[in-house]
């Protein structure tokens, strides 16, 4: 009786950005990224979550490559690009950024 009912029950659509936590804007110029056997590229942190982050940088990168991300001078990150597109690289961290380092990075950018 309830799929009477159900299947003309509006249904929201589905969200197409289904990431784990918010993403938060900031704007850091420290910042390199380098293939794991490569020479480190300038980037720019533009966006940054716990999980993962967006940087502008000039160079060629894969999904699934590995990266080393330097940010704000601290130590490298190892990450795996997701996507790389018109010079941004979105990453997500091996494991979880530290609250201290996230909290640092989201505070202090410029």
């Amino acid at each position: 009786m309830s799929y009477m009912y159900s299947k003309f029950r509006d249904v929201a659509p589905a969200l197409v950005d289904q990431r784990m936590a918010v993403r938060h804007a900031v704007y850091i110029e420290r910042a390199s990224v380098a293939r794991e056997t490569t020479v480190p590229l300038p980037a720019i942190l533009e966006d940054i979550s716990i999980y993962g982050c967006r940087v502008i940088v000039d160079g060629e990168f894969a999904a699934h490559d590995r990266v080393l991300l330097r940010l704000a001078d601290n130590d490298p990150i190892t990450a795996t690009a997701i996507w790389y597109e018109a010079g941004k690289l979105g990453c997500r961290f091996d494991t979880a950024l530290e609250s201290k380092l996230f909290r640092t990075l989201t505070l202090n950018s410029n």
